[in-house]
């Protein structure tokens, strides 16, 4: 029975860096289409920072 408990818990984690995933891709389709290039590249890199350490502490 023990088995069982400890696949849902690591399915769980699985599904939550698949949302950050998805949810980091849209933000970066969406900034890249409606920002202008100076500003854009600003705001990517602080996108990119953002994600990073939120999968950092994810792990």
């Amino acid at each position: 029975m023990k088995r069982f408990v400890r696949k849902c818990y690591y399915y769980k984690k699985k599904y939550n860096r698949l949302i950050g995933i998805i949810l980091g891709v849209i933000g970066l389709i969406l900034i890249i289409q409606v920002v202008p290039v100076g500003v854009w590249l600003l705001i990517l890199g602080v996108l990119f920072l953002l994600l990073g350490w939120t999968f950092f502490r994810m792990l």
